[in-house]
């Protein structure tokens, strides 16, 4: 039993004693001055009931209200999306499945952001259906995902686009020549599964100017460019490990990303060109 059904049970019982005590005092005319109190107390009794069902109904109605407003929320999200999901938009698709289960930390029409519970699902989701995935990626040599798939599943994932005809390209970020060595056999296993994959380090991509300046706007260094028409991000930690997950749906975005993942190719070596190692 809740604190508040404890209220209303002793409200009730306290109110139904006092009803008793009045009537016995008044039908047997025991005290004279309380028997000249009681229309005041009746009407007190009338008061602390009155007040307490306004009371009671006000916060059935705050509840009634608090619904009303949450379900026109998702009313509105559904509204926005639907016309643009009959036209074929995964996206558009995406953002509302994720917006209506509440899987987002954040979600919109043109961003959806998700936190490190739901990371995979996310990925799994925004690369299923894809034709094209061009990533700039930057991790680790170990299950960046940590959390329970790890490269296996990913791979596998991939594998599956690639036989459905989608084309996966990445660039692996390096943070300088030496990891080279720590990557390569990660780099060989999707490049063995049909991705197109090469490397480049982060020093040499900096040197553009406006490529560090698009980096700075991102706060991030994973960069995807999904079918020529979004952007998907990864947010990594200190150790490299994924956190989080952005899609993002925005002409200078995807403008500024497709810039980036431009200069990067350009600049990227295949795995057959390995680094002068110090």
């Amino acid at each position: 039993m809740n604190i508040k059904d404890r209220i209303e049970q002793f409200v009730g019982l306290s109110l139904a004693i006092l009803s008793v005590v009045i009537s016995i005092v008044d039908f047997l005319g025991i005290v004279d001055w309380f028997n000249s109190a009681i229309p005041s107390i009746s009407l007190l009794m009338l008061g602390t009931i009155a007040g307490y069902l306004i009371l009671e109904r006000r916060n059935a109605l705050s509840k009634i209200e608090s619904k009303l407003v949450d379900l026109e929320r998702r009313y509105l999200r559904i509204d926005s999306f639907f016309s643009v999901i009959q036209n074929g938009d995964r996206f558009s698709e995406i953002a509302l499945v994720y917006g209506l289960r509440d899987l987002s930390t954040a979600v919109s029409y043109n961003r959806i952001d998700v936190g490190r519970n739901n990371i995979l699902e996310f990925w799994k989701d925004c690369i299923s259906g894809c034709g094209q995935w061009f990533s700039l990626s930057y991790s680790n040599e170990g299950i960046t995902w940590d959390t329970g798939w790890g490269d296996t599943i990913s791979d596998a994932i991939q594998l599956e686009r690639i036989r459905l005809g989608s084309t996966i390209r990445r660039i692996f970020l390096l943070e300088n020549d030496n990891e080279y060595l720590l990557l390569l056999e990660k780099m060989k296993k999707q490049e063995s599964i049909g991705i197109d994959v090469k490397w480049v380090t982060k020093q040499e991509l900096m040197k553009n100017p406006l490529v560090k300046e698009y980096f700075s706007y991102f706060d991030t260094w994973s960069l995807v460019i999904v079918d020529d028409s979004w952007v998907f991000t990864g947010k990594t930690d200190k150790n490299k490990d994924v956190i989080g997950h952005s899609a993002i749906r925005d002409h200078d975005v995807l403008k500024k990303a497709k810039y980036v993942f431009e200069q990067a190719q350009i600049k990227a070596k295949n795995l057959e060109q390995t680094p002068e190692l110090k």
